[in-house]
C-alpha cells in the first residue's frame, strides 16, 4: 500500500493550467545569471543559477520569469472527495518575510524513484514560469534524521534542512510534484513535521 498522495499524476494538466503567478514576475537572463528577486543573495544566486543551467531532465520553453508567489490548487486529504472543500485554492510564498513573518513556504512533495513515488520536504525558495505557462519550483530539501520515517520516542517526522549557497541542497520540481503545505516548527533545536494521523500513517507506508 501506498500514501494515496502519490496518486495525482491524473492531476497534473488541471493542476498546471490552475498555477497563476501573485504579484510581479522578473525575466531570468540564463547567460548573465541574473533577473533574481533582489531578496536573494549573491551566494545563493550562484547556487540557484548552478541548478538551473545544470537542468536536463525537466523540459521548459524559454524565456524564464521568476516569481515570489503563486497561487495553486491543491487536496485537502483531511475532507472527503465529495466536500465543497476538498480542492483548496492556497497561495505559495517564497520571500523572506510576509506581513512581518517568514514568508518561505515548506512544502511536502512528490519524488519518483524507480521503487516507486516517495514523500520529501522541503522550502519553497523560487517559482518559475515558462513562456507556455508551466510552472516549476525551485526548493531547498530538507533531509530525514535516521533510518526509520519516523523518531522513535516523538514518532514525528524529524528534519534537518540542507546549508544554504550549495548547489547539492536545490533541485527544480514541477509545481505539480507539491501534494500540500507542511508544518514544520523547532523544538529544542531540532526541526519536526507535524502531521494528521491518516498524514502519518501514508508517510510511513510511502516511506519505509
Amino acid at each position: 500500500m501506498r500514501d494515496e498522495n502519490c496518486f495525482f499524476q491524473k492531476e497534473v494538466a488541471a493542476k498546471s493550467a490552475s498555477a497563476k503567478v501573485v504579484g510581479k514576475t522578473s525575466n531570468i537572463n540564463l547567460r548573465t545569471g541574473t533577473g533574481l528577486p533582489k531578496h536573494i543573495t549573491v551566494a545563493e544566486t550562484k547556487a540557484l543559477f548552478g541548478v538551473i543551467k545544470a537542468n536536463t531532465t525537466i523540459a521548459w520553453n524559454p524565456p524564464l520569469q521568476a516569481c515570489k508567489s503563486v497561487a495553486v490548487t491543491l487536496k485537502d486529504r483531511q475532507q472527503l472527495e465529495t466536500d465543497d472543500d476538498y480542492y483548496m485554492r492556497v497561495v505559495l510564498r517564497a520571500m523572506p518575510f510576509f506581513h512581518g513573518k517568514p514568508g518561505n513556504d515548506n512544502v511536502k512533495v512528490a519524488v519518483e524513484y524507480d521503487t516507486g513515488d516517495k514523500i520529501h520536504f522541503a522550502k519553497c525558495v523560487l517559482f518559475l514560469r515558462d513562456s507556455l505557462e508551466e510552472y516549476f519550483v525551485l526548493l531547498q530539501w530538507y533531509d530525514e534524521v535516521g533510518r526509520q520515517p519516523l523518531d522513535s520516542v516523538s514518532g514525528l517526522v524529524q528534519l534537518v534542512l540542507r546549508p544554504p549557497n550549495v548547489t547539492r541542497s536545490y533541485s527544480i520540481m514541477p509545481i505539480t510534484s507539491i501534494v500540500n503545505g507542511a508544518i514544520i516548527t523547532p523544538s529544542e533545536n531540532k526541526l519536526w513535521v507535524l502531521l494528521s494521523p491518516r498524514e502519518t500513517f501514508a508517510y510511513e507506508l510511502t516511506n519505509m
